[in-house]
């Protein structure tokens, strides 16, 4: 049975203890690491901090542009992903000392192949539960959005058989995977459910690029306001046709929101642009109003 309450989205939230330890204090039902591309071998556990911009929480900025919210992490091939050493380090933190918070990993990988053999690992580390991240998944195999879907239902088919951990899809709307028949082919593949929805990438505004330091790649910014807020009541209820279990993530920055995405058939909502506005406070306040509602 899958956890249904409030969790800490895969993000720089989730990269490190500190911060972890904070979630889980607050009241985090379910922690999603900062996602692995699959090949489990990155070297880096950013303590250059070369790559990382200023702010309260890391590397991860918010803006405003024209009445919209951003978020900016900088896109540098030394922190897109957690190290093997630090999923193994964090999974045997979250089994340890928080042994009722589930423990979920966000995974990437090039091919079928790359993902099972990580997916067994995680399972000896400690991870409960999957999120196959399908944003960096289908973007490695280099398709165009036409034949996005039948490449990732291929996958999921391959990978289905040969792991013994449960796994949910965390989809991503940038390669038009967001409609109802592609929920009803990949609810016939046997994934345990779906993530609704990931940030959706957009390029950096002019006015925001001149701010970046040098040395800092240029590229990607994700919307954590209200147009990701409406993708997200706008799908989780076809999902919820499809899915027995359903997690809202996305533009979820009170607890205002998280009633009305749960009424709408969410199981978990996950935090994660919400946190760095209201802070870590912020797990605890959604969750006593969901509690009560």
């Amino acid at each position: 049975m899958i956890y249904k309450g409030i969790w800490v989205a895969s993000s720089h939230l989730t990269e490190n203890i500190e911060s972890i330890e904070k979630c889980c204090k607050n009241g985090a039902g379910g922690i999603v690491l900062k996602g692995t591309d699959g090949r489990m071998s990155q070297p880096c556990s950013r303590k250059c901090q070369q790559c990382r911009l200023v702010s309260s929480f890391g590397g991860r900025k918010l803006f405003f542009d024209k009445r919209n919210i951003y978020s900016f992490t900088p896109n540098s091939p030394l922190c897109e992903f957690l190290s093997v050493e630090e999923v193994k380090n964090i999974l045997h933190f979250l089994r340890n000392n928080h042994p009722k918070v589930l423990r979920i990993a966000n995974v990437s990988a090039k091919n079928p192949e790359d993902f099972i053999k990580t997916a067994n690992l995680l399972k000896e580390y400690g991870a409960q539960l999957l999120e196959l991240n399908s944003k960096y998944t289908v973007r490695y195999s280099d398709l165009k959005s036409d034949t996005a879907e039948e490449y990732l239902l291929n996958f999921i088919r391959k990978i289905k058989k040969a792991i013994k951990i449960p796994f949910i899809l965390k989809i991503c709307p940038e390669f038009g995977l967001l409609d109802e028949r592609f929920f009803r082919d990949v609810s016939r593949c046997g994934v345990s459910g779906v993530t609704i929805a990931n940030g959706i990438l957009v390029n950096l505004p002019p006015s925001f690029i001149k701010e970046l330091p040098s040395g800092i790649i240029k590229r990607t910014c994700s919307w954590v306001g209200d147009r990701l807020w409406e993708l997200v009541k706008e799908y989780v209820p076809i999902a919820k046709n499809y899915f027995n279990f359903v997690s809202a993530s996305g533009g979820i920055l009170d607890s205002k929101r998280a009633k009305e995405i749960v009424g709408l058939g969410a199981d978990s909502v996950q935090l994660c642009s919400g946190i760095e506005f209201s802070g870590y406070g912020l797990i605890d306040e959604i969750g006593k109003e969901l509690k009560n509602s």
